[in-house]
């Protein structure tokens, strides 16, 4: 059994498993949901759930592959768009946020719009004061000059006030 599906069956049954401040796993639960066969087998994976509930997914190391898709991403998107970014005023550092897409070493150093590529997500247009986004279902979204990524309600409200004339201020 994995770590994650018995935390999940768990929850599900009204236990719920945590590591506390001192990195002890505790549960919450109503009184007398915690048998002693549930104990035993919570024993049993203790340094794997401990492991699993402390997991940071933005510390975690990319894959060789996963470097590969940063690399052919961020080629992709300089020869695709490159020059018109250029020309927008777009410079590397705003587009990436400050990360340089070339020396990820974990999930949390990828900048969002080349995960998004990686992901199929696709640059569908540029401005001067944004980058127009789509996720790989087609779902719209943007990314504003200073690093704001805006999707869904927030984005309408964005691009509401940009065509209102309105000044609007970066998140």
């Amino acid at each position: 059994m994995s770590p994650e599906s018995l935390v999940n069956s768990l929850a599900a049954n009204g236990i719920h498993l945590y590591v506390n401040d001192v990195g002890e796993l505790r549960h919450r639960g109503r009184r007398g949901r915690m048998t002693g066969e549930l104990r035993a087998m919570i024993d049993k994976y203790r340094p794997e759930i401990v492991s699993w509930l402390q997991y940071d997914p933005a510390t975690r190391p990319l894959t060789d592959n996963e470097k590969l898709g940063i690399d052919l991403a961020f080629a992709t998107l300089k020869k695709q768009h490159g020059g018109k970014l250029v020309e927008a005023g777009w410079t590397r550092p705003v587009i990436f946020d400050g990360l340089d897409p070339t020396t990820c070493q974990t999930a949390g150093d990828v900048p969002g719009i080349i995960g998004l590529l990686m992901a199929g997500g696709r640059l569908a247009a540029i401005h001067p004061d944004r980058l127009d986004l789509e996720f790989p279902d087609g779902e719209p979204l943007v990314k504003i000059r200073g690093g704001c990524l805006l999707a869904g309600v927030e984005r309408e409200k964005y691009l509401k006030g940009v065509s209102d004339g309105r000044e609007v201020h970066e998140i």
